[in-house]
């Protein structure tokens, strides 16, 4: 039987804060990576800037093509075990992947050593962070059944995201600071940015508590269809019209910033 919505047919705004707050999380980690993680790479793991970028732009990449994989799997599979397991399987470690990536690669001498670490680990987050965020996001039609429930939660989802945003751009600089008791952030301690990231981690682990205690599942206990063959769904994953388009921008895009912060 699919979860009944609640009174009103939809999420109570108590509901609707549980489930946005796991963007905390989500924003935290992911702007972090986008803003500072290029930096981080090249100026304190001193990771070559050729090699930092593609570090970066694999995982980026890596990102793009999982996370339409992860939905059509989550599709497939809600009916029999429901959208929540895969996220409460992964939310340990992509907490710990993501503290993993600003630690390892600071932590061994050797350029390829380096290399290897940060590709890897960005890779095993985005992973993580893909079956943490896509089958949640998923659930919004499932308990929102109206076009305005939907509207109000993705706007309190929006609400966490931005916050998490100004957080992530604004505060890291300056905790990396104050827990590496520097003035230059270039000359910032590699375990400064590793704290930072683990109170990153915590606050995004807690954050998921409301979400798992609050929000339904959306598991019907009807067989859903047979999976298609992996090289099926990512050939039709590429077959998608615009998505070539989508991944040769974001491929300018981390090029582009490449370039500037490597000058």
């Amino acid at each position: 039987m699919t979860t009944p919505p609640a009174p009103g047919g939809g999420l109570s705004l108590g509901r609707k804060i549980a489930f946005g707050l796991p963007e905390l999380m989500i924003g935290l980690s992911f702007i972090a990576i986008n803003s500072w993680l290029l930096y981080f790479f090249v100026n304190i793991a001193q990771l070559p800037p050729l090699l930092a970028g593609i570090a970066f732009l694999a995982g980026r990449l890596f990102d793009a093509v999982l996370d339409p994989v992860v939905g059509r799997w989550s599709d497939r599979v809600r009916h029999a075990v429901g959208r929540m397991p895969a996220t409460k399987w992964a939310l340990l470690p992509a907490a710990l992947s993501y503290v993993a990536i600003w630690a390892l690669p600071a932590l061994v001498e050797g350029t390829l050593a380096k290399f290897v670490l940060a590709t890897s680990g960005f890779m095993t987050f985005s992973l993580f962070l893909t079956l943490i965020s896509i089958p949640r996001l998923a659930l919004v039609p499932d308990l929102e059944p109206s076009y305005h429930g939907r509207t109000k939660l993705t706007s309190v989802i929006f609400m966490a995201n931005f916050l998490a945003v100004l957080v992530a751009i604004a505060l890291t600089p300056a905790l990396v600071l104050g827990f590496g008791q520097a003035t230059d952030l270039a000359a910032s301690p590699a375990s400064a940015w590793v704290m930072v990231a683990a109170v990153f981690a915590v606050v995004g682990v807690l954050s998921f508590i409301p979400f798992f205690l609050a929000i339904p599942d959306a598991k019907t206990g009807v067989d859903s269809a047979p999976a298609a063959p992996f090289r099926a769904e990512v050939r039709t994953l590429f077959q998608t019209p615009g998505y070539g388009r989508i991944l040769r921008i974001l491929l300018l895009t981390v090029l582009g910033v490449l370039t500037v912060q490597s000058m």
